[in-house]
């Protein structure tokens, strides 16, 4: 039987990555909900905070790759 051989590096890209995604399907659903707030604004405002969150997460794997730099 064949041992896998995960590293750090991989395991945090992998991490990294899953966050991302669910933080673009929360960010998606703040969008596309209708009407569950009073004002249109919190939606906005929730959506761009976890399109933030993803940003950095992208930043963090960009720092985990390019550790020369």
């Amino acid at each position: 039987m064949k041992k896998l051989k995960i590293t750090s590096e991989q395991i945090a890209i992998i991490v990294f990555t899953t966050i991302q995604v669910l933080c673009i399907f929360v960010a998606a659903a703040f969008i596309l909900q209708e009407d569950a707030c009073p004002s249109p604004y919190y939606d906005i405002l929730g959506c761009l905070m976890y399109l933030g969150i993803a940003i950095f997460f992208e930043w963090l794997k960009y720092k985990v790759t390019h550790k020369d730099e």
